[in-house]
């Protein structure tokens, strides 16, 4: 997958670890999900997205509350 090219359904699921079913009927549904391109090329056409969008709006979805450099848990318990 590069920038140079639109990302299919398939693509963005496979960026976010989503299936295509989940971008398809819930993600591209999501307040602040980039807009799908659709081009009109068939009857039955295909969303397609910016990947630097996606990645934007990924990023966009930190966890604010956790810092895994202070909230790390011991793997091994230190009690002895």
């Amino acid at each position: 997958m590069t920038d140079d090219r639109l990302w299919t359904a398939e693509d963005v699921g496979r960026f976010l670890n989503r299936s295509t079913r989940v971008v398809l009927e819930r993600m591209r549904y999501k307040r602040g999900f980039p807009r799908a391109i659709v081009l009109p090329v068939s009857r039955r056409a295909h969303p397609l997205w910016v990947p630097s969008e996606v990645r934007e709006w990924a990023l966009q979805h930190r966890d604010p509350d956790r810092n895994p450099t202070t909230d790390a848990k011991p793997l091994i318990s230190q009690a002895a």
